[in-house]
């Protein structure tokens, strides 16, 4: 199987991992010189297991991405887990390296794991002249979707232990219309978000490659079964600048999450983790900018099912939640300014969340209720 289980159980299986000298088919056609560097990083990874067995839960990790995530999480007070990435030693088409990244995944219990394998062979553009690929480039495909295989084997591990899972592609990118990634979004709490990353300060070169000077749009979608980091994945563009298109190489270096994308996803988590501590249920939202009625979208896309309550904090009157929902609305559009970003109803009372930002230790700032 592609995600390296099967009955025996956890231990045996670490070893089984671990061992030296078990074959592998797919490393069957390798040089000496490869294999020893595909077993070398077995061992780090066993060095490492045997360093932090008693370590507490990691937060996040990364699957297909150097240290991008997992580095902002540790600036901002959490704990950082494995970037997996063939720049870190991981190659995920071996199927011991595939192994060992359900082993960590199994002991460490990240809270979140984020993956974004390579795209390249779900662009739009290339699948136009699929009828002239050759034979090679169908097998690359092949590989990019056994990838996706096993990135989705690791999310529904995750939603099965109550964990959180973000999976990102562009938002073009064919890979969203493989069965796989379609029943996935079915699954209880999964969601769906798009986001424009010039939003969150992703830049390329204009004239000079050397210097980072223009906004990239770069239409990004998520997947998650976090509402918080589906929320915070959800900026657009509004057109008010210029944006470089990622031509002539640009792409490429445009696959590097900026900054704030990293600070977003782990601002997501932080919030995603405080409203599980105070046990409450998420009910709806609402932003400022929202449509409060027009002909092709309304407010009651915002209720998020029939669960939906509204009372006075006073009297303890029950309200038309319905109407609630829209007397917000109008109530922010009145802000001006202000930096209420948007309103999140939960059983127990309405929480009000403005300004996200961090102070200059790199934590986050401040949150609050009402």
């Amino acid at each position: 199987m592609l995600d390296g289980r099967d009955d025996v159980s956890v231990d045996a299986q670490q070893n089984e991992i671990l061992n030296e000298k078990k074959a592998y088919e797919d490393e069957k056609g390798l040089s000496a010189e490869i294999v020893e560097k595909v077993k070398a990083k077995i061992e780090e990874i066993k060095s490492s297991m045997v360093k932090q067995l008693n370590a507490v839960q990691v937060d996040v990790a990364e699957l297909y991405s150097p240290p991008r995530v997992t580095r902002m999480a540790q600036r901002m007070g959490l704990v950082p887990g494995e970037a997996m990435d063939l720049i870190t030693g991981w190659d995920f088409t071996l199927a011991r390296h595939r192994e060992a990244a359900w082993k960590y995944v199994e002991k460490y219990q990240p809270k979140l794991v984020i993956g974004s394998p390579e795209c390249r062979m779900f662009s739009s553009l290339q699948n136009l002249n699929r009828k002239h690929w050759s034979d090679d480039r169908e097998a690359q495909l092949v590989e990019a979707k056994r990838h996706i295989e096993f990135v989705v084997s690791i999310y529904k591990k995750q939603l099965e232990a109550g964990r959180y899972f973000l999976h990102e592609h562009p938002a073009g990118a064919t890979s969203w219309d493989l069965d796989e990634i379609k029943k996935l979004q079915k699954e209880t709490n999964v969601q769906i978000s798009i986001a424009d990353q010039c939003q969150y300060g992703l830049k390329t070169w204009s004239n000079n490659k050397g210097k980072r000077d223009a906004a990239a749009k770069k239409k990004t979608k998520f997947m998650t079964n976090s509402a918080e980091i589906a929320q915070e994945l959800s900026k657009r563009c509004n057109s008010n600048h210029r944006h470089q298109p990622l031509v002539d190489g640009r792409a490429k270096d445009a696959a590097e999450y900026p900054e704030g994308l990293c600070r977003a996803i782990v601002r997501g988590l932080v919030i995603q983790l405080a409203i599980n501590e105070s046990q409450v249920k998420y009910l709806c939202s609402i932003r400022a900018g929202d449509v409060v009625e027009s002909k092709d979208k309304g407010f009651t896309e915002h209720v998020e099912d029939d669960t939906t309550q509204a009372w006075d904090d006073n009297t303890g009157e029950i309200l038309d939640p319905k109407e609630v929902v829209k007397a917000r609305l109008k109530e922010m559009d009145t802000t001006g300014d202000r930096q209420i970003d948007y309103w999140e109803y939960y059983e127990g009372g309405i929480m009000q969340r403005s300004g996200w930002d961090l102070n200059a230790d790199g934590k986050v700032d401040k949150w609050g209720a009402n």
